[in-house]
């Protein structure tokens, strides 16, 4: 389909469509190469007989591309009009700037492939230099008594690597990363606050990890205390035994017992 529209293109635009469309070049580099190789495919001998002034300019341009200054340009172009010769000057020039210009673009094709085939190796180092990260992190906290099974290996990893959004300039973020960008001075507080509570540690070898210490005993002392509250929660239902509690029954020591049972196993 797309070979059967171009042909039907102005010539303005048809070499830039094609390169839109069949190579994996930036839009900058599409509008300078395809609007040289359309205004160089598009002109003739015949327009340079009607126009002396483009003549002119596209052997000047060519001259310019061989690296003569401009007073060897000046000469040139005056030579070749004095002698009627601009025409064909012209021509011969314009063949040799769409070759040029058709030879430029093949040479930035295999540039941006080998940068891709690049970036391509460079991602799948970085995943592959992630995924033995994660594993030395797991061997190490499961060394310390804190066992994280596969599971939790592989939830890390999808959080590294899940793009969840994008910032302003367009680059994927996975949440940690979004989350700074949508707060970023709400998520420094937040981790700053993680730090001063000690719940980052130092190995001996000077890397990050979990401060398993902190964390447990935090982990300890909230169970504790909700133990704690539940015990009085459930002593504040019955007065001494043998008496009479709010709800007008004889309390039995059988219930309390029953009921603390359940808070421990649960």
């Amino acid at each position: 389909m797309f070979k059967e529209i171009v042909p039907q293109l102005p010539p303005s635009v048809k070499k830039k469509v094609e390169l839109m469309f069949e190579s994996e070049l930036d839009g900058e580099t599409v509008d300078a190469l395809g609007d040289k190789i359309d205004k160089y495919a598009s002109l003739s001998k015949s327009a340079f007989e009607q126009d002396v002034d483009k003549a002119k300019a596209v052997y000047t341009e060519y001259l310019k591309s061989k690296g003569f200054d401009e007073e060897e340009i000046e000469d040139a172009v005056t030579k070749a009009v004095d002698l009627e010769e601009i025409a064909d000057k012209a021509e011969k020039a314009r063949i040799k700037l769409l070759d040029s210009a058709n030879k430029e673009v093949e040479t930035k094709k295999e540039t941006e492939k080998l940068e891709a085939q690049k970036r391509e190796t460079a991602q799948r180092q970085q995943l592959q230099n992630m995924k033995a990260s994660i594993s030395a992190f797991r061997e190490k906290i499961n060394k310390e008594g804190f066992p994280i099974n596969e599971k939790i290996v592989e939830e890390i990893f999808r959080s590294r690597t899940e793009i969840v959004g994008k910032n302003k300039d367009n680059k994927p973020l996975n949440k940690v990363g979004m989350l700074a960008e949508r707060d970023s001075e709400g998520f420094q507080n937040a981790l700053h606050l993680l730090v001063a509570m000690d719940y980052f540690a130092l190995d001996k070898n000077g890397s990050v990890k979990p401060n398993f210490d902190k964390i447990t005993k935090s982990a300890q002392s909230k169970a504790v205390k909700k133990v704690g509250d539940d015990i009085n929660k459930i002593s504040s239902k019955f007065s001494s035994v043998g008496t009479k509690g709010k709800s007008g029954l004889d309390t039995d020591s059988d219930d309390v017992i029953a009921d603390l049972t359940q808070i421990f196993n649960t």
